[in-house]
């Protein structure tokens, strides 16, 4: 049986620019509405584990090609999840001169928000300490089009590699649009971090992506595209479509998720449960299994019947 996430409707349609290279950050009057639903999802939400000190993650939305008109949802939703849940505190800076390794010792995680191309105004001191950050033991969240970050608009290639590796993937299209609704398979039931989900898999309205640079064997896969449901010409042999994972990254922690293009999806409060356990997770607080998982049966036989 699945859960069925739909989005609040009466909010319309995103605005989209007449530029098709991005969306435009939605009219003030709009996002206060978006605000407001995020806000009224917070009090369902708890953090499963005690904090072992006072947490502090960063955020950056800064983009370099493609802007996400749910960026600014995302701020006040992780800014509002830290307020309600007493998990963590949070700094917004888009700022690149800002990550500095002195600077992000302050930190205990770095969370990208569809911080598209980041590579593109990151310098090679800035990027050397993100990664050294992480590896060293800090943690880190992506949130769907952080997994643009190791790629260029400029080159149209991956040109950061080392934090596509420490990511676990690189996006590769999205034959899953906006508008859809797409079946959900939840791969391991039992893990911590799936815990809002009871088991199941459900069905959900967002943006899905593909993956390439991506090895299940260097992950823990908790969530992937249920290809019975929602079957799409995509191009992967095998039918791998995962997109919520854990992994360690030398001594740090990363949690991603390919959700959030979409403003709903920040304040459906499962997605966000979801999110607070691998974000407490990537901060040390929620210990979860991190080793791979072998890519399912239901992945390697699956035959399309369209």
């Amino acid at each position: 049986m699945n859960i069925c996430v739909k989005p609040f409707l009466y909010l319309g349609l995103l605005t989209l620019s007449v530029n098709t290279w991005a969306q435009k950050p939605h009219p003030v009057e709009k996002q206060a509405e978006f605000d407001a639903e995020v806000i009224k999802a917070m009090p369902a939400l708890k953090a499963l584990a005690k904090p072992a000190k006072a947490r502090k993650i960063l955020v950056l939305s800064k983009v370099a090609g493609w802007y996400h008109s749910s960026i600014e949802t995302g701020k006040s939703c992780f800014q509002e999840m830290g307020k309600s849940t007493g998990a963590f505190s949070v700094d917004v800076n888009d700022d690149p001169g800002y990550y500095t390794s002195a600077n992000l010792k302050k930190y205990d995680a770095i969370l990208f928000n569809n911080t598209t191309y980041s590579q593109d105004y990151f310098n090679e001191t800035q990027r050397q300490a993100i990664l050294a950050f992480i590896k060293n033991g800090g943690g880190f969240i992506g949130i769907h089009a952080a997994s643009d970050c190791g790629t260029s608009a400029k080159k149209a290639k991956t040109t950061w590699p080392e934090i596509t590796e420490m990511m676990g993937g690189a996006f590769d299209g999205h034959p899953w649009t906006k508008n859809g609704m797409y079946g959900i398979r939840n791969e391991d039931p039992s893990h911590k971090i799936l815990q809002p989900m009871k088991g199941k898999g459900f069905k959900i309205s967002d943006e899905l992506y593909k993956y390439k640079d991506y090895k299940r064997e260097n992950q823990r896969v908790l969530l992937t595209i249920d290809m019975e449901e929602s079957y799409k010409k995509e191009g992967r042999e095998d039918h791998d479509h995962a997109l919520l994972w854990v992994k360690n990254y030398g001594k740090g922690r990363v949690f991603f998720s390919a959700f959030g293009h979409n403003e709903h999806v920040f304040a459906n409060p499962m997605i966000l449960q979801t999110w607070l356990n691998g974000i407490q997770f990537t901060l040390g607080d929620l210990d979860v299994k991190t080793e791979a998982l072998p890519i399912p049966e239901a992945h390697k036989n699956f035959q399309p019947t369209k």
